[in-house]
């Protein structure tokens, strides 16, 4: 009786490819190993920070949607970055909060550091809750619209539209 395959297969000869994909800080060798047969070696190429943008965008259009799914995230970690680095006990702190803490922050919050490091979070309403804020920067925003969740794009989307329309003077 035949085997069943899964639906990404990893072959052994490929071990050495997936671990250069992980480790690989050079981005020629990503952009080599980004065009692999293997998804596996490709998915690990995704997820470098150290891939170049052109190639993560290549690979949103990969074949295989969990790909995609990663290439979109590591874009978006990238984008956000451009930000000053939120200083690494200030991530700590916010870490340490409840997630309705975080998502309160991130609905309020003026620093735009804060607003990039939660516009990051795994958790979707903390990143609507940047997407509303009025004080998000526009290229967090901008970065938002490749965002997994098709409701954060449109917010980000939609946040930016607003952004674009004429203020009402109120004298």
């Amino acid at each position: 009786m035949p085997e069943t395959q899964t639906a990404i297969e990893t072959p052994e000869s490929s071990n050495e490819e997936q671990v250069l994909a992980i480790i690989s800080e050079n981005p020629e060798e990503l952009a080599l190993l980004a065009e692999s047969e293997n998804p596996w070696t490709r998915a690990k190429v995704a997820e470098n920070k150290n891939t170049p943008e052109e190639v993560l965008h290549m690979l949103t259009q990969d074949e295989e949607v969990p790909i995609q799914e990663m290439a979109k995230a590591t874009l978006l970690k990238k984008k956000s970055s451009k930000i000053t680095e939120l200083p690494s006990q200030r991530k700590i702190e916010i870490r340490s909060l409840a997630p309705s803490c975080q998502r309160a922050l991130a609905g309020t919050s003026t620093n735009p550091e804060e607003l990039a490091f939660l516009g990051t979070s795994e958790d979707k309403w903390i990143r609507a809750g940047v997407a509303w804020n009025e004080n998000t920067p526009e290229e967090v925003l901008r970065a938002m619209l490749q965002d997994e969740n098709k409701g954060i794009q449109t917010t980000a989307a939609l946040a930016l539209k607003c952004r674009e329309l004429p203020q009402k003077s109120t004298n």
